[in-house]
């Protein structure tokens, strides 16, 4: 649940310092109660209480950030179910897969589309940003593919599928500060890859045949404070979609 301005302002310091960018610390907590400024630009506030102002203010989907540099992509951090209701923040990545057990002709033909297509609407320029790399247990040509795409495709952000997690390991490092995203933890590799998460601090896709069983393996990572996840249903056509939403 969000706080109103006047909740934000007394917790906190009240020092009018002007360092947040606002000239009082009442102008400052309005601006935060609506969104229009970030807890984070008060330089006294306590680390505790701008962490509870901040869990308080998160939108109900939680905002998860893909790339870096010039090239960072925001998944989530939607606010409403309905554009019309306020506004969508952050519109899905448009992108295609790559697998190991495609021809070379196959993967240098998508990547080429990669780099030459893009569509006007409305007036902003659509293109390709998101990769999703399948390994079919073919780490060798996996991590080629991986540093093939980096190279050639430096905005594209990338989602990392494999069932070994020493490969996810090495092709995270591969990517550097370039963050991907890990595809995918079941029931069954559950503790292996929240482990592997937590130790490169990277977020993580939670799979399953139902919403339930997507729900229920979201629970046991919330219980040991991960909260970088992305859901994946396991719909695959769209009456599955609309009836798992």
């Amino acid at each position: 649940m969000g706080l109103t301005g006047i909740q934000i302002l007394k917790k906190l310091p009240k020092t009018n310092c002007k360092e947040c960018g606002f000239s009082t610390c009442m102008a400052f907590a309005m601006k935060v109660a609506a969104g229009q400024a970030d807890i984070n630009a008060c330089p006294y506030i306590d680390s505790k209480v701008k962490e509870e102002i901040a869990e308080a203010l998160a939108p109900p989907v939680k905002k998860i950030k893909l790339g870096g540099g010039s090239y960072t992509y925001f998944l989530g951090g939607e606010s409403v179910l309905f554009r019309h209701d306020r506004r969508f923040e952050n519109p899905p990545l448009i992108g295609t897969f790559i697998s190991t057990n495609m021809s070379e002709n196959e993967i240098s033909r998508r990547i080429k589309l990669y780099k030459k297509l893009h569509w006007e609407r409305v007036g902003i320029t659509l293109k390709p940003e998101v990769l999703f790399l399948q390994d079919e247990e073919k780490e060798e040509r996996f991590i080629e593919i991986i540093q093939r795409v980096r190279n050639e495709l430096p905005w594209v952000a990338l989602i990392l599928a494999s069932s070994n997690v020493e490969t996810l390991k090495k092709a995270i490092e591969i990517c550097k500060e370039f963050k991907p995203l890990i595809y995918g933890a079941n029931s069954q590799n559950f503790k292996e890859f929240i482990g592997l998460s937590l130790e490169t601090k990277t977020p993580l896709t939670v799979i399953g045949d139902s919403l339930d069983e997507v729900c229920s393996i979201s629970e046991r990572a919330l219980q040991i404070g991960f909260k970088d996840l992305v859901l994946d249903p396991g719909s695959r056509v769209i009456r599955e979609l609309f009836e798992d939403l």
